[in-house]
């Protein structure tokens, strides 16, 4: 899993500076470029803190941050079929206005 990844993404994708988002989620920009080159593993309330900015729940950021090595082998065909429409259906969720946000929060409940 490369939590780090999915930071960097989501930050790029907002358009904003290493620190700018450190400031964001109460870390050092050292801590935040550590994360993203996946030389550190965030705490859990950084994630929580990312996930409240992107207004997103916290396992889409896991989502976002999934490889195919983490997945088992007996697993990595359904894998390599199922997930990149799972991705692109997250990554839509991240547009602005997506009210798809809310059902996939409800999904997260049951």
């Amino acid at each position: 899993m490369d939590i780090g990844k999915a930071i960097y993404y989501l930050r790029k994708q907002k358009g904003l500076k290493q620190y700018e988002f450190a400031k964001i989620c109460d870390i050092s920009p050292t801590s935040l470029s550590l994360i993203e080159n996946c030389e550190r593993n965030p705490s859990a309330r950084t994630v929580k803190k990312i996930s409240d900015y992107f207004e997103i729940p916290v396992p889409l950021i896991h989502l976002l941050a999934l490889e195919e090595s983490d997945v088992p082998e007996s697993k990595k065909e359904i894998y390599k079929i199922i997930y990149p429409s799972i991705k692109m259906f997250a990554l839509q969720l991240l547009e602005p206005g997506n009210e798809a946000v809310e059902a996939v929060e409800q999904l997260m409940e049951f």
